[in-house]
């Protein structure tokens, strides 16, 4: 048995703040997703309309009821518990695993949310397959309901939370038992809301092609889960230095469909973008894990390269392009790209950007880029996750693709 320590690679989880009790249309989509979630398949919203106001949500891992309060203030729920037919939503991908919050909540808000966002056409909503959705059909591939509970509740016991460290023995032993999860940590945090209804509804939307890998909003601006390097698109085929977003949203699209279709039994590999994660092995990696980070400032050579990466050099991705992203919230970039962040405090809840231009270092701030479009040889990435569990809903934005759509 290999014995693995985990990196310590997330946000903190601050208590989140409480929610207000729900408007109308917010408590209408909380009865739509609870029918979503005992009926899948058998909700429907309406057909949307052709003129659209487009948005896009970072990582829903939060209560149905504190993303539909999000989607409420924007104006973009009806009174029926549906969004408005003129609304389009991208959501960046992990739908599960919040906290701090009691297991059973997590398990059933993360699968109802997800019900429900499905329940919409494809022409509507874009669900972003993120690296917490690929591990239901990954790292927790062979475990139902109670084999995970047990498994929880020994991690829960090797792993303190305070210190971020796992007692040795009890890690080894847990990983022996489970040899399909990767650390102690990953069990007790990171796939903590696993059901297995979950799994099973991530499988369907995988074979019925809803998931995506990335998504086009036009020719020079890709939405993905964690961003996108050149060597990443070189891996599924794509050698031209210009690449424009649909051409790579589609090549992507292929390598993961091929993968489903190859798929037989274990965990879902989906060759050079993602390797999960196993006690044999380590820590996943990949395009859907890696975050941003300056090499000069943070990391080893290694964390860079090979299908179990875990950092990617923002300037290496395609220019001219401009990817929106979620994955890593502010406090993790500052972190991880102390040298090109100006001297804000760190925050949940806004937006954020990251500006490469064709000369010079790149700069990190606070706020919406000017523009979507990237000039051409420059390069920009959008930051979209704000913590949604952990930030008063008032504070929390959303991305308006339309009011940024100009040069």
């Amino acid at each position: 048995m290999r014995y693995h320590r985990r990196r310590v690679d997330h946000d903190d989880d601050a208590d989140a703040t409480v929610t207000p009790a729900p408007a109308p249309a917010v408590a209408a989509a909380l009865a739509r997703a609870s029918e979503a979630t005992r009926a899948p398949g058998t909700q429907r919203a309406p057909e949307p309309a052709r003129a659209r106001r487009r948005y896009v949500i970072g990582d829903p891992q939060s209560s149905r009821a504190r993303a539909f309060a999000v989607l409420a203030r924007y104006d973009l729920l009806d009174q029926t518990g549906w969004l408005r037919p003129d609304v389009e939503l991208i959501s960046v991908g992990d739908h599960f695993d919040y906290g701090p919050a009691p297991r059973e909540e997590t398990q059933r808000e993360g699968l109802a949310l997800l019900a429900w966002l499905a329940a919409h056409s494809a022409a509507q909503v874009s669900i972003v397959l993120g690296n917490h959705d690929l591990a239901r059909v990954g790292e927790l591939w062979p475990l139902d309901d109670g084999r995970f509970a047990v498994a929880y509740a020994r991690a829960r016991a090797a792993y303190d939370a305070r210190t971020g460290r796992a007692t040795p023995a009890l890690e080894e032993a847990l990983l022996a038992e489970f040899p399909s999860l990767p650390t102690a940590e990953a069990a007790a945090r990171d796939f903590s809301g696993f059901s297995e209804q979950q799994r099973a509804l991530v499988w369907t939307l995988l074979r019925a092609d809803r998931y995506r890998v990335a998504v086009a909003v036009d020719a020079g601006v890709l939405v993905c889960h964690a961003g996108l390097t050149r060597a990443d698109a070189r891996r599924v085929g794509l050698t031209r230095e210009e690449l424009d977003a649909p051409t790579i949203a589609d090549a992507l699209q292929t390598s993961l469909r091929a993968a489903i279709a190859a798929h037989e039994r274990g965990p879902l590999v989906i060759p050079g973008l993602h390797e999960p994660g196993a006690a044999a092995t380590g820590e996943g990696g990949g395009m859907f894990y890696h975050r941003p980070a300056d090499p000069a400032r943070h990391g080893e050579p290694q964390d860079y390269r090979g299908p179990r990466r875990r950092r990617f050099d923002p300037r290496e991705s395609p220019r001219g392009l401009t990817q929106i992203v979620g994955h890593i919230g502010d406090a993790k970039c500052r972190e991880l790209m102390p040298a090109w962040c100006d001297d804000a405090p760190p925050r949940r809840g806004v937006l954020r950007h990251l500006a490469i231009p064709r000369e010079g270092a790149p700069r990190y701030r606070h706020g919406r880029p000017r523009a979507l479009t990237s000039g051409p040889g420059d390069a920009t990435f959008v930051f979209v996750d704000g913590g949604l569990h952990r930030v008063a809903t008032e504070e929390y934005e959303l991305l308006a693709l339309d009011e940024l759509a100009g040069p």
